[in-house]
Order: structure tokens, then sequence, then C-alpha cells
């Protein structure tokens, strides 16, 4: 599903949010990605990307990850903030009406946009947030129980899932002109009850001594040999401890 959002908003952050939120409810476990296509450098600190929120209050409990503009446009925003964060943010606010701080772990990568993709998933008691620049190919950028942290609660079953977007800055009046802070957005690919596609298999063989050594990942099924990979002489059957990953022959 694609999606174009304009938005202002104070920002994504401190003890309130000011924001457009595209949600749905999510009940248990959820695996949510969108691919974030561009951001208008409203400000450095423009953000739009993915959120689980515990209420829709502005001081709501929330885990989100997002994307800020890139300063390689060389573009200066109008709140003389700079030419871009340059970052993949990842941030919280894990106590009601606290203040807003990182989850991360694994550094901030720069939003590689068409394809700053971003993933916010949760299994169980886990949350955790990923980013990609295909969609395919994910890194785990973020990890975090709520009920360790801030208020040392669980998230409720059913929770407030979606697209989130900011301009870090509002107009003085909608009736401005012109209007400097309007954050436009398009995402794509946005999906909700997303599968990661399995890792591709791998096998490697290498000469150890007389023998060969054959490994493979995942290492789950068994290994077979034929002697001849067509005709009549076709005939697949499975290696002597040829399971596990790894077998030497």
């Amino acid at each position: 599903q694609s999606y174009t959002i304009a938005a202002e908003g104070s920002d994504i952050y401190n003890n309130s949010d000011g924001f457009n939120f595209a949600y749905e409810t999510k009940t248990g476990d959820f695996d949510v990605v969108v691919r974030q296509k561009n951001i208008t450098h409203t400000s450095n600190w423009a953000k739009g990307g993915l959120m689980v929120r515990e209420t829709l209050d502005a001081g709501s409990r929330n885990w989100n990850i997002v994307n800020d503009p890139v300063s390689s446009d060389g573009i200066a925003a109008p709140d003389g903030s700079g030419l871009g964060a340059n970052a993949v943010e990842c941030n919280a606010r894990n106590s009601l009406n606290g203040g807003t701080g990182g989850w991360g772990f694994n550094g901030a990568p720069v939003p590689a946009y068409p394809n700053a993709w971003v993933r916010l998933k949760r299994v169980g008691d886990l949350l955790s947030a990923y980013s990609s620049t295909n969609g395919t190919s994910w890194t785990l950028l973020a990890t975090n129980t709520p009920a360790s942290v801030g208020d040392m609660t669980a998230l409720p079953a059913i929770v407030y899932v979606g697209i989130c977007t900011t301009a870090h800055n509002n107009d003085a009046s909608l009736y401005s002109d012109p209007l400097l802070y309007v954050n436009t957005v398009d995402y794509d690919n946005y999906n909700s009850s997303y599968v990661a596609a399995p890792s591709a298999p791998l096998l490697n063989a290498s000469i150890t001594g007389g023998n060969i050594k054959v490994t493979w990942t995942p290492n789950t099924g068994h290994l077979e040999s034929s002697p001849a990979l067509s005709g009549p002489g076709m005939n697949w059957q499975p290696v002597s401890g040829g399971t596990g990953g790894t077998v030497t022959v």
C-alpha cells in the first residue's frame, strides 16, 4: 500500500508529541514494514517512519524508528537547523508523559532514499526495529522490553501501530503564506503483516586431505548425491552423515 502524508507538527520527542499518525490497531505480535521514498527538509529533525503507541494521547509511551533528512541534497532547513541530521533514529518514551530518548544500540545509518525501508516488530514482550535499503536484507538497530524500562509495565495486548510523520515545526497560522513547515512524505510498500523471507541457502565445499568437506546453511535437511545430474543414471540418495549442516566424504 502507498500513502502520501503531509503534516506539520512540533516533533515526536520530549514529553509530548505533535505529528500525523496513520495507524491501525494490532493485537499481540506484529511485524510492520514501509519504504520511505523521500522527506521534506522542513528541519534537520523532520521525521518519517513507523511507531508503536500505547494510546493516542500526546504523552503516551511509544517506540519508533524514523528517517531524518539527508544533507547530500544541500537544502538548508527554513528553521535554520542545518542541512539534515543524516540518520535513522530509534526513539522511545518509555514512561507516560516522560522524556524521550534513544533505544537503539547499533548506530544510525544514513537513510537511503528512495529506499529508506524501516521495520517494527513485536514478538511476545520484545520490540525490535530494523532498517534496510532493499526491503529484504535487514539490519537490527534496536531492541527493548517495555516491562524492563521506564514505567516497568508491559504494553497492552492491543496497541496502535503505523506511519508517523512530523515537520518538527508548526507555522504560526494555517493561513501563513508561504507555509514553511509542511513535511510531505511519500511512503510505499506498507505491509502490516510482513513475513521475512528466509535466508537463501548457501553451500560450500572444500578439499581436506583426500576428502571433500561440504557445509551448508541453514543447517536443516540432508545432503544427497547422484552419479548423474540427468538421464537414466540420475539417482539421488542421502549421503551418510549428511545432516546438521556439515559432512566430510
